[in-house]
């Protein structure tokens, strides 16, 4: 239990893997969310009512909104995805980004951290978060942005350097 592991709070990230899930995972998100449960909802880029969609969101107080690349079948800096980044960073909902490997996905780049780089030099204002970043030695981007899951099974070079420059709270690699 969190209490056991001495947690405080937890952030649940759900994903639309397909348009129809949105405005379910939205009520759900409701209906878990608590003092100690920060639920992010998730929108599809299927979804041509995202701007109904997100104004839910934020009208909810949900704080933001998952992307996936892979399971979302799109590409990060794709431009089709620029309004919903556009209408996010609006209304002030926090985006997170699965980025990087994926084991279902090897060798895709759709979530790379060039391309989340794109996208915040694009949109500045819009808040983002990377989840299961991969650098695999490539650091030095301008995020612009919080990183999180900088924790591999590998070394992976930059990782310990990012977290330590960027979000020192955060536990180093070899912590994990």
């Amino acid at each position: 239990s969190m209490d056991k592991a001495g947690i405080e709070k937890s952030v649940v990230l759900n994903i639309a893997t397909k348009p129809s899930q949105a405005e379910n995972i939205i009520n759900w998100c409701l209906e878990i969310r608590s003092g100690r449960i920060e639920p992010f909802a998730s929108v599809h880029p299927g979804n041509a009512d995202y701007p109904e969609l997100l104004k839910k969101i934020k009208g909810e107080g949900l704080k933001g909104i998952k992307f996936h690349p892979m399971y979302q079948n799109f590409s990060a800096d794709d431009e089709k995805m620029f309004p919903v980044y556009e209408q996010a960073s609006r209304l002030g909902l926090i985006a997170v980004f699965h980025s990087g490997y994926d084991i279902a996905f090897p060798g895709d780049d759709r979530a790379g951290v060039g391309k989340i780089a794109a996208v915040n030099k694009k949109f500045p204002e819009l808040k983002s978060d990377l989840q299961y970043v991969d650098f695999a030695g490539i650091f030095e981007p301008d995020l612009k942005s919080g990183a999180s899951g900088t924790c591999h099974r590998r070394e992976r070079p930059g990782s310990a350097d990012f977290s330590r420059r960027n979000q020192a709270d955060r536990r180093e690699p070899s912590a994990c």
